[in-house]
């Protein structure tokens, strides 16, 4: 794979190997990289627990559903329909897609 970044990008990646950051350009790329899959992960679990939070006070304040087996159902299916159109029950795009 061949990838232009531009002056910028390339002044900045040579500094950083001349700093003896990294030993050259596809060490630097790999880093950054394996840091935006950690930083899209370490979002992808927050909003789980913002999520998670969301249902603990809803269910402290009295406003829990009832567990049956028609609501699980019905509540995978629609996660599902929501997954599969990356969106959230609330109709937006997932943040941490």
């Amino acid at each position: 794979m061949h990838v232009k970044l531009g002056k910028p990008y390339d002044d900045f990646i040579l500094d950083e190997i001349k700093a003896g950051l990294y030993s050259n350009a596809t060490e630097l790329i790999r880093d950054a990289l394996r840091r935006m899959k950690e930083n899209k992960e370490r979002r992808r679990i927050e909003h789980i627990h913002a999520l998670v939070a969301i249902g603990e006070t809803q269910i402290a304040n009295g406003e829990g559903i009832p567990y049956t087996d028609d609501f699980m159902d019905n509540a995978m299916k629609r996660a599902i329909e929501n997954h599969n159109a990356g969106t959230q029950p609330d109709g937006k795009k997932n943040s941490w897609s």
